[in-house]
């Protein structure tokens, strides 16, 4: 589970954008390995890459379930599996798909409240008897929104907790996406085209051959 706060964006360097596929090497295909696969190509600076183009991102997971989606601009992995962050720093999606079984078990609704109910666990230290909101995210049938509105003090930063989307992946799953939207985005039209664009895949080497054709990944 993540805990994610909106604060001041991160400054964008003048390096070459992280992520170009040109000129690197293909990479191995791996278990337990996340990829990414910008739309980008050629020199460019991280500022003026990070609004441009689109990236997908593919988390290869068979123990459990692989899934992609796609997010506008180019990003890169950040510090936590399973998060990214635009490359100038503004605009941040973590995902990972939880099992309705293991949480419990009972309708999907049930799980998904759940989940919420672990988010907001996860800040009871920095606020009393947190508000919050979880409903129906009207632009992706099935989806659910928590919110969590004000403020809330963590690690000594100050800032607004990011929403959450849960969408459930059959019966069995339940994918969890904290999305803060890039601010030259609009944020419904960002949150909306990540959540449609989820795929999954349970195959014995999922997304391998879509990889390999993308170019990401060679050899055995």
């Amino acid at each position: 589970m993540w805990r994610l706060l909106v604060l001041a964006a991160l400054a964008a360097g003048c390096a070459p954008a992280g992520g170009m596929r040109d000129g690197r090497p293909a990479q191995t295909y791996s278990d337990g390995m996340e990829y990414y696969v910008p739309s980008n190509s050629g020199a460019m600076s991280r500022s003026a890459a990070a609004p441009a183009g689109v990236t997908q991102y593919f988390q290869i997971n068979t123990g459990r379930v692989c899934f992609s989606f796609r997010m506008p601009g180019t990003w890169e992995a950040a510090q936590q599996a399973g998060s990214s962050r635009r490359l100038d720093g503004r605009g941040a999606v973590a995902a990972w798909l939880f099992s309705v079984r293991e949480l419990g078990g009972g309708s999907v609704q049930d799980a998904i409240r759940r989940l919420a109910e672990q988010s907001v666990e996860l800040y009871t230290k920095e606020i009393r008897a947190a508000p919050w909101t979880l409903e129906r995210y009207p632009s992706v049938p099935d989806a659910w929104q928590w919110t969590m509105p004000g403020e809330v003090t963590v690690g000594g930063r100050r800032g607004s907790v990011v929403p959450r989307w849960y969408l459930p992946i059959g019966d069995a799953w339940i994918a969890q996406l904290t999305i803060d939207s890039p601010p030259d985005i609009d944020a419904d039209a960002f949150v909306t085209g990540v959540l449609e664009s989820l795929t999954t895949s349970n195959e014995q080497r999922c997304y391998e051959a879509r990889l390999r054709e993308l170019g990401v990944v060679g050899g055995r």
